[in-house]
């Protein structure tokens, strides 16, 4: 009861004292503050209830009066004149408080983390330099005035002020000051000749988020936002929100000029996510300044070895930043690329980046003339046989240094490995010349890469280029969309618009719809094969799923390909599919350890129900669909066939297969199957295979049944549609995929030379030179021939053979050996997301290692990136692989 007592006195004590208040302003408010010149500035406050508060600026001495509400708080407004002072201005509710030294100039908001923050003296250990003479020479009495706003963080947006004062520039005050908002605002002052005032506002770590409000941010579903309840944060200035409500709200109403920004280092992780940020935040600042055009000038984050000096994290942060310098209007960035630390993350040369900053204002918000204000920046390239060669901008005076070579760039050709180039400046232009002998098709061509490169590069003003890096050649980037795994999401127009929006923005070029699943019904109205409508109780009715893609898909630029799996028609798992409803007779019989032959219908562990590639009614039923396909849909692209293989080694041994292959060779198979191969146990009581007399003869013959039928497709295909690409997808796995039947190298490659396996006419059914679009699986963990060998030691402890064939189950030595068994022909890459589940980065790297070896990419499938939200793993590595 007591404390009941003491709260009534305390609510009724807190009442009188704002019934009686004297006047207040907010603390954004001062002496010795500067006012952005000719506009309107809005002061707010507390004063007595029910008295009205006037203000008498010594400017022009008019008298503006406003109420005090109910609420006892009072906002009103005053037009401040051009450049001059020191002024003063009272603010009166029947007592004066009176804000004195006040100066009219020019007012920038100086933000971003700890480069911001570190103040004119430095960090401990880390010091600017060349900063002591201007402490040394720092002047109270010189129209620069100061404000630090003290870190502060809240859920929901103040309005009651920050902690923090106007201070003259002294020498106390300056060796505290953020040093590149003091430089900048030095040069800006001395150039200018007129006040200024800088309001630093920054903290340490902090992320982009941080720094933006609750309404922006609810367009990125992918940031989490703060509960306004939560107490205790793991990380304070860098979580979504708080600093912009704490230390930026509080100044609305307050004018400034521009916005001067560094920030970044926070958010290196995801330059894909922080691309889409800054133009939010930038535009959520101006509306808040309430100026739409208000100049945003920002800082190159600038080398530093983070991870390691060759790592490319800093890398493609800036080259996300120059290319915000396109993407949002009336900004421009300071290049820093000698202005770095190899081993200190905090830039010793805040002089050069606070000058830079005041070079951009001065030239671009100031209008003055002469001024070159940016470092070269990539413009244009054009290739000339094996040199690139590129335009800058902001080189026009000359480019520097001439008359040898420039370090810093790299080239890269087909064989994804990037290699130190020569470079040369043309003379008397803003063109560089950049090759390497070595490489003869230039496909990418980067400069500072890294993330610690010091670069030569500059212009007359000794202002460094900006790293870069151009694609000159984009590979083609395929994403496949299974049947069955999208059937329900995939029966809406809306759902298929998002999602070939989303694989579009991350830089794939191909969407790979399939409309045969392995059940053999087809996702059209079709005259040879049933219509799938309902897959696992969804349901799709009439809807043409294939000819929306390709509608939709053309719209955005993207090439629409048709998969349809060839000789599969059963679902074993489900009993469904053609060879369960009327077909039994097409299914592949399999020859099995424990039971013999017997139809793969029986082999439950075996989900698809493979057909016999000879059955002549099935060849002619698969040859139907696919010609019916490329004539109903003509504007289709291409098509991509899945499964045109046996099964497994274990397929087929049916009496027609016997029949046939006794034809082929010309003679009776006495024991059939064991003259093919016989099962044997192990010594770990496995079942393995052990070749008999016919075997090689075998695996030869059932690889030119695919091949003829190969080139058969192909004839029949173009027939009925000259345009449409003829593409494949095999497994990349080539040691072992002649037990399907398959030999997808080219007839220029003899596997004889390298495989026991192989006979010497086994070379003759390499079906490379028939495919347009050849997508292979390289679903490897193991990304690296090195990884490789750390993982797989044993093999390299043992012959060489063994070891090099050994290097075909990793992504890169699966690339290198299949440059060399197509030869001439091309590549994609295929990955299988499911597999990095557990390890994201991975697919990120095996991605890029992917586009850089290949000549391509395909990526299977994309209900797996749905369903763990692999996004941003997915673009990462697009990017980094040169795809966007």
């Amino acid at each position: 009861m007591l404390k009941a007592k003491y709260f009534i006195l305390l609510i009724c004590f807190s009442f009188l004292l704002k019934t009686e208040a004297k006047v207040t302003l907010t603390s954004i408010w001062g002496d010795n503050m500067v006012l952005q010149q000719q506009s309107e500035v809005t002061f707010s406050g507390t004063a007595t209830l029910g008295k009205r508060v006037q203000a008498t600026a010594s400017w022009n001495n008019k008298k503006i009066q406003t109420n005090v509400d109910a609420k006892g708080e009072w906002k009103l407004s005053l037009q401040t004149p051009v450049a001059g002072g020191p002024y003063s201005i009272t603010f009166s509710d029947g007592e004066d408080l009176t804000l004195q030294n006040i100066l009219i100039g020019e007012v920038w908001f100086c933000s971003g983390q700890s480069n911001m923050e570190m103040p004119v003296k430095g960090f401990r250990g880390q010091p600017v330099f060349g900063s002591q003479p201007y402490i040394v020479s720092a002047n109270p009495k010189r129209p620069l005035r100061l404000y630090t706003v003290k870190n502060a963080w809240s859920t929901i947006p103040q309005e009651a002020g920050v902690d923090g004062e106007w201070k003259e520039a002294s020498p106390e005050d300056v060796a505290d000051f953020s040093a590149t908002a003091y430089f900048f605002g030095n040069q800006l002052q001395q150039s200018l000749d007129v006040p200024v005032g800088l309001i630093h506002c920054s903290w340490s770590m902090s992320k982009i988020e941080a720094w933006m409000n609750k309404e922006t941010l609810s367009g990125f579903p992918e940031i989490a936002l703060p509960d306004v309840i939560q107490k205790e944060f793991r990380w304070t200035a860098g979580t979504p929100t708080l600093l912009w409500n704490a230390m930026v709200n509080p100044w609305k109403g307050f004018p400034v000029k521009g916005v001067i920004w560094y920030q970044g280092e926070a958010n290196t992780p995801d330059p894909g996510l922080y691309k889409r940020l800054f133009p939010a935040m930038v535009s959520q600042w101006r509306t808040f300044f309430n100026n739409p055009q208000m100049p945003f000038y920002y800082v190159q984050i600038a080398p530093w070895k983070s991870e390691g000096n060759d790592k490319l994290d800093w890398a493609w942060f800036r080259q996300c930043q120059l290319e915000l310098m396109s993407a949002v209007p009336n900004v421009g960035m300071v290049t820093t690329g000698d202005a770095g630390s190899e081993n200190f993350i905090h830039s010793p040369y805040k002089i050069k980046v606070g000058e830079r900053l005041a070079y951009w204002a001065l030239a671009k918000t100031y209008h003055r003339k002469g001024i070159q204000y940016s470092g070269p920046i990539y413009k244009f390239h054009r290739v000339k046989g094996n040199v690139v060669e590129i335009d800058f901008e902001h080189g026009e005076e000359g480019l520097t240094p001439e008359n040898q070579n420039v370090k810093g760039f790299e080239i890269v050709g087909t064989d994804g490995i990037f290699r130190p180039a020569k470079a040369e400046i043309i003379s008397g232009s803003s063109t560089v010349k950049v090759w390497n002998d070595s490489i003869n098709d230039p496909i990418e061509v980067r400069y500072c890469f890294r993330n610690y490169m010091l670069g030569e590069l500059c212009n007359n003003a000794a202002i460094p280029a900006s790293p870069f890096r151009i694609v000159i050649k984009k590979k083609p980037a395929l994403m496949w969309f299974d049947a069955e795994a999208n059937f329900e999401r995939f029966s809406h127009k809306d759902s298929i618009d998002y999602y070939l929006e989303k694989i579009k923005s991350v830089g794939f070029t191909h969407a790979i719809v399939d409309i045969r699943p392995i059940t053999g019904e087809v996702l059209y109205q079709s005259q040879f094969a049933p219509q799938m409508k309902e897959w696992k109780g969804a349901k799709a009715g009439n809807f043409d799923y294939l000819q929306y893609f390709i509608k939709k898909g053309h719209e955005l630029g993207l090439e629409v390909h048709a998969s349809l799996n060839v000789f599969c028609a059963g679902h074993n798992y489900f009993d469904r599919g053609m060879v369960y409803s009327g077909h039994p007779e097409w299914a592949s019989m399999v020859y099995t350890p424990e039971k013999g032959i017997i139809p793969i219908t029986e082999e439950k562990h075996k989900y698809g129900a493979m057909i016999n590639p000879l059955n002549e009614e099935y060849r002619t039923h698969i040859l139907n669909v696919l010609k019916e396909v490329v004539t109903k849909y003509s504007d289709l692209d291409g098509l991509m066939l899945d499964r045109v293989r046996y099964d497994g080694i274990t397929a087929d041994f049916s009496p027609l297969s016997r029949e046939k292959f006794e034809a082929y060779i010309g003679k009776k198979v006495a024991k059939f199957p064991e003259d093919i191969f016989v099962w044997k146990k192990n010594t770990d009581g496995k079942f393995i295979t052990q070749p008999g007399k016919y075997f090689r003869k075998w695996i030869e013959w059932r690889t030119k049944n695919i091949t003829d039928y190969m080139a058969l497709a192909r004839k029949e295909v173009k027939a009925a549609n000259p345009k449409v690409s003829f593409g494949t997808y095999t497994g990349a796995w080539y040691p072992s995929y002649y037990e399907v039947g398959v030999n997808f190298a080219s007839k220029k490659y003899d596997p004889a030379q390298d495989f026991s396996w192989a006979t010497p006419e086994y070379k003759n059914y390499g079906y490379a030179e028939l495919i347009d679009l050849y997508a292979t699986g390289n679903y490897y963990t193991d990304i690296t021939i090195e990884e490789y060998k750390k993982t797989n030691r044993n093999i390299w402890n043992e012959t060489d053979s063994q070891a090099q064939a050994g290097t075909w189950y990793c992504v890169e030595g699966s690339c290198q050996h299949l440059r060399q068994i197509l030869k001439d022909n091309k590549f994609m890459g295929g990955i299988l997301v499911d597999q990095f589940y557990d390890n994201p980065g991975k697919l990120s790297e095996t991605i890029e290692m992917n586009l850089r070896r290949a000549d391509g990419l395909m990526v299977f499938d994309i209900v797996h990136i749905i369903q763990k939200n692999l996004w941003k793993e997915i673009e990462k590595g697009m990017r980094e692989g040169g795809a966007i």
